[in-house]
């Protein structure tokens, strides 16, 4: 009966230990709605009495009593973990960057589990450099560069996305910075590489490079010796540096950014991509002595 009654002793604690600990979270929570400007004091003390009264999480209740919306929750909750998560239309950025406003949806969802192998199969080997690479434009790489840019960032890896399609770029309208000035003018000997890295400060440690001005030579700039020393220097300054490379059927020298960074993501689009065109980028590819990571069939 003793051993009994201890074992009740030790139950009550746990369980009064396990109550406390989650009231603790759910006013943690009540205080970033608060510094978020979603909930003033007097919601905070109407929400908690709601909850005690129908059993619920207090971010639940205040939900239901309409005071906040399922996307501010969310907010709240990334907030508590330290997980950096943009509200809509922040800073200009394109809602196509799904993974920094909505990283728990399906498509956000996707592409964080991209990463994640990614991490696995590439990064985890001492790797920092990966070119992302499509056969024949619209592939879709551009949006898939850019988001697992923005997934590697929420990590806390340092990290920079770098627009190496010349001819057509397009991550600086997706992220809304200009364009006068980048990776071209370094590639050129114009700038140095470091004066045309511009971070991006809604994310931890994200950096962007944009094209720059689009030279009537793209095919030559990527055998120079100048991109042999950007890449080395991008690769001591960062753990992960993501190329958004041009189209291989372009014929602007994809296949040799492939070969600096060492590996290639190659993107194929549902619907659009051809079989043959993609077989001829993989052997491109592993003819330079690059490795083809992996290949994302993309349907978003």
């Amino acid at each position: 009966m003793q051993n009994i009654s201890s074992q009740n002793s030790v139950d009550s604690i746990d369980k009064a230990i396990a109550k406390h600990s989650e009231q603790a979270a759910e006013n943690a929570i009540g205080q970033i709605l608060i510094r978020q400007q979603k909930l003033n004091p007097r919601d905070l003390s109407r929400t908690l009495a709601y909850a005690e009264r129908k059993r619920l999480r207090f971010g639940d209740s205040a939900v239901k009593l309409g005071l906040i919306s399922r996307q501010d929750l969310e907010h709240a909750v990334a907030a508590q973990f330290d997980y950096p998560y943009l509200e809509t239309g922040a800073e200009g950025y394109s809602s196509k960057l799904v993974t920094a406003f909505e990283p728990f949806g399906t498509k956000g969802t996707a592409l964080r589990v991209l990463q994640g192998r990614l991490i696995q199969q590439w990064f985890a080997h001492d790797h920092r450099t990966l070119a992302v690479v499509g056969p024949s434009g619209n592939d879709g790489c551009s949006y898939i560069a850019a988001n697992l840019a923005i997934a590697f960032s929420q990590q806390g890896k340092d990290t920079v996305l770098i627009d190496a399609n010349l001819r057509k770029p397009s991550l600086h309208r997706l992220f809304n910075r200009p364009n006068t000035v980048g990776l071209s003018s370094a590639l050129v000997g114009r700038v140095a590489i470091e004066e045309v890295t511009s971070p991006l400060p809604l994310f931890r440690s994200l950096s962007l490079i944009t094209a720059g001005i689009t030279p009537p030579n793209v095919y030559d700039l990527f055998w120079r010796p100048e991109f042999t020393n950007i890449v080395a220097a991008l690769r001591e300054r960062y753990s992960v540096v993501l190329f958004d490379a041009p189209p291989y059927r372009a014929q602007l020298g994809s296949e040799n950014l492939a070969h600096h960074a060492g590996g290639a993501l190659l993107v194929i689009r549902k619907n659009h991509t051809r079989g043959l065109d993609a077989q001829a980028l993989s052997d491109a590819i592993q003819n330079t002595g690059a490795q083809v990571v992996g290949t994302v069939m993309n349907r978003f």
